[in-house]
Protein backbone atom coordinates (compact mmCIF):
# COMPACT_ATOMS: atom_id res chain seq x y z
CA UNK A 1 0.00 0.00 0.00
CA UNK A 2 1.53 3.49 -1.03
CA UNK A 3 1.34 6.09 1.53
CA UNK A 4 0.99 9.44 0.10
CA UNK A 5 1.70 12.63 2.10
CA UNK A 6 0.24 16.21 1.72
CA UNK A 7 2.16 19.39 1.82
CA UNK A 8 0.39 22.26 3.37
CA UNK A 9 2.63 25.99 3.32
CA UNK A 10 1.87 29.15 4.72
CA UNK A 11 1.72 33.10 2.77
CA UNK A 12 3.07 34.50 5.77
CA UNK A 13 6.42 33.78 7.14
CA UNK A 14 6.10 31.98 11.01
CA UNK A 15 9.03 32.88 13.05
CA UNK A 16 10.35 30.41 15.38
CA UNK A 17 12.35 31.46 18.41
CA UNK A 18 14.18 28.79 20.56
CA UNK A 19 15.86 29.89 23.88
CA UNK A 20 18.40 27.27 25.53
CA UNK A 21 19.20 28.67 29.37
CA UNK A 22 22.13 26.63 30.71
CA UNK A 23 21.27 26.65 34.27
CA UNK A 24 24.29 24.98 37.15
CA UNK A 25 23.59 22.21 39.50
CA UNK A 26 22.15 22.73 42.31
CA UNK A 27 24.61 23.59 45.18
CA UNK A 28 26.05 21.17 47.27
CA UNK A 29 24.59 20.85 51.46
CA UNK A 30 26.12 21.91 54.28
CA UNK A 31 27.68 19.17 56.31
CA UNK A 32 24.99 19.99 59.04
CA UNK A 33 22.06 19.50 56.51
CA UNK A 34 24.44 16.29 55.62
CA UNK A 35 23.97 15.18 59.02
CA UNK A 36 20.04 15.23 59.32
CA UNK A 37 19.28 14.86 55.21
CA UNK A 38 19.05 11.07 56.29
CA UNK A 39 16.02 10.99 57.75
CA UNK A 40 13.05 12.99 56.96
CA UNK A 41 11.34 15.73 59.46
CA UNK A 42 8.71 13.31 60.38
CA UNK A 43 11.12 10.73 61.30
CA UNK A 44 13.11 13.05 63.18
CA UNK A 45 10.27 14.19 65.25
CA UNK A 46 9.09 10.70 66.23
CA UNK A 47 12.64 10.12 67.58
CA UNK A 48 12.29 13.09 69.46
CA UNK A 49 9.14 12.47 70.74
CA UNK A 50 9.91 8.73 71.66
CA UNK A 51 13.21 10.51 73.73
CA UNK A 52 11.05 12.99 75.46
CA UNK A 53 8.69 10.56 76.68
CA UNK A 54 11.49 7.95 78.10
CA UNK A 55 13.24 10.86 79.58
CA UNK A 56 10.03 12.02 80.87
CA UNK A 57 9.26 8.49 81.93
CA UNK A 58 12.34 7.63 83.40
CA UNK A 59 11.95 11.55 86.13
CA UNK A 60 8.59 10.30 86.84
CA UNK A 61 9.29 7.24 88.54
CA UNK A 62 12.90 8.44 90.05
CA UNK A 63 10.08 10.07 91.76
CA UNK A 64 8.32 6.59 92.99
CA UNK A 65 9.40 4.57 96.50
CA UNK A 66 12.75 2.29 96.17
CA UNK A 67 10.64 -0.95 94.85
CA UNK A 68 9.35 0.82 91.82
CA UNK A 69 12.67 1.86 90.68
CA UNK A 70 14.07 -1.38 91.48
CA UNK A 71 11.42 -2.68 89.16
CA UNK A 72 11.77 -0.78 86.20
CA UNK A 73 15.34 0.18 86.22
CA UNK A 74 17.37 -2.73 87.58
CA UNK A 75 18.77 -2.48 91.08
CA UNK A 76 21.41 -0.23 91.83
CA UNK A 77 20.82 1.59 88.51
CA UNK A 78 21.75 5.30 89.68
CA UNK A 79 22.07 6.88 86.48
CA UNK A 80 18.70 5.80 84.24
CA UNK A 81 19.01 9.19 81.88
CA UNK A 82 22.72 8.77 80.75
CA UNK A 83 22.23 4.98 80.62
CA UNK A 84 19.16 5.38 77.80
CA UNK A 85 21.85 7.90 76.14
CA UNK A 86 24.19 5.31 76.12
CA UNK A 87 22.31 2.63 74.74
CA UNK A 88 21.33 5.06 72.24
CA UNK A 89 24.92 5.89 71.01
CA UNK A 90 26.46 2.51 71.76
CA UNK A 91 24.48 -0.04 72.18
CA UNK A 92 25.78 -0.89 75.82
CA UNK A 93 24.58 -0.24 79.38
CA UNK A 94 27.72 -0.49 82.10
CA UNK A 95 25.06 -2.62 84.73
CA UNK A 96 22.94 -5.26 83.33
CA UNK A 97 19.32 -4.88 85.20
CA UNK A 98 18.55 -8.60 87.08
CA UNK A 99 14.83 -8.31 86.98
CA UNK A 100 12.93 -9.92 84.00
CA UNK A 101 10.74 -6.55 83.13
CA UNK A 102 13.75 -4.33 83.28
CA UNK A 103 15.17 -6.60 80.97
CA UNK A 104 12.65 -6.63 78.57
CA UNK A 105 12.44 -2.68 78.67
CA UNK A 106 16.45 -3.04 78.35
CA UNK A 107 15.95 -5.31 75.16
CA UNK A 108 13.46 -3.41 73.57
CA UNK A 109 15.28 0.25 73.69
CA UNK A 110 18.55 -1.37 72.64
CA UNK A 111 16.52 -3.40 69.13
CA UNK A 112 14.71 0.39 68.94
CA UNK A 113 18.33 1.88 68.72
CA UNK A 114 20.01 -0.61 66.74
CA UNK A 115 17.29 -0.37 63.99
CA UNK A 116 17.42 3.71 63.96
CA UNK A 117 21.23 3.91 63.56
CA UNK A 118 21.08 1.23 61.12
CA UNK A 119 19.13 2.84 59.18
CA UNK A 120 21.04 6.45 59.58
CA UNK A 121 24.21 4.85 59.02
CA UNK A 122 23.34 3.54 55.69
CA UNK A 123 21.63 6.68 54.35
CA UNK A 124 24.93 8.14 55.68
CA UNK A 125 27.01 5.24 53.55
CA UNK A 126 25.39 6.26 50.87
CA UNK A 127 25.66 10.13 51.25
CA UNK A 128 29.65 9.45 51.15
CA UNK A 129 29.44 7.74 47.80
CA UNK A 130 27.36 9.89 46.49
CA UNK A 131 27.19 13.53 45.74
CA UNK A 132 23.63 14.83 47.08
CA UNK A 133 23.34 18.21 45.79
CA UNK A 134 19.98 20.79 46.45
CA UNK A 135 17.58 21.01 43.75
CA UNK A 136 18.63 23.37 40.88
CA UNK A 137 16.36 26.25 39.47
CA UNK A 138 14.15 25.02 37.34
CA UNK A 139 11.65 28.14 36.13
CA UNK A 140 12.79 31.98 35.30
CA UNK A 141 11.17 32.94 39.27
CA UNK A 142 13.70 30.63 40.77
CA UNK A 143 16.62 31.54 38.76
CA UNK A 144 15.76 35.52 39.75
CA UNK A 145 15.15 34.75 43.45
CA UNK A 146 18.89 33.18 42.86
CA UNK A 147 20.28 36.02 41.49
CA UNK A 148 21.91 34.46 38.66
CA UNK A 149 23.63 36.49 36.19
CA UNK A 150 22.13 35.60 32.63
CA UNK A 151 24.72 35.85 29.49
CA UNK A 152 22.83 36.63 26.04
CA UNK A 153 23.40 37.15 22.73
CA UNK A 154 22.77 40.94 21.85
CA UNK A 155 20.63 39.71 19.57
CA UNK A 156 18.44 37.84 21.21
CA UNK A 157 18.43 40.42 24.28
CA UNK A 158 15.19 41.97 23.53
CA UNK A 159 13.40 38.25 22.90
CA UNK A 160 14.73 36.87 26.60
CA UNK A 161 13.64 40.61 28.10
CA UNK A 162 10.08 40.26 26.55
CA UNK A 163 9.24 36.47 27.60
CA UNK A 164 11.02 37.81 31.65
CA UNK A 165 8.24 40.74 31.56
CA UNK A 166 5.75 38.12 30.43
CA UNK A 167 6.68 35.73 33.58
CA UNK A 168 6.06 39.24 35.44
CA UNK A 169 9.81 39.09 36.62
CA UNK A 170 11.64 42.93 36.76
CA UNK A 171 14.23 43.88 34.10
Amino acid sequence: EVQTYKFYGSEFPIAIYDNLFFVPPGELYSPIEKMFLPFDSETWIAIIVTFVVAISVIQIIKLCSKKVKNFVFGRNVNTPTMNLLNIFLTGSQFKIPGRNFARFLLVLFVVWSMIIRTAYQSKMYEFLQSDPRKPAALTFAEIHEKNFTMLVPIDKCQIIVEELIEYGLPR
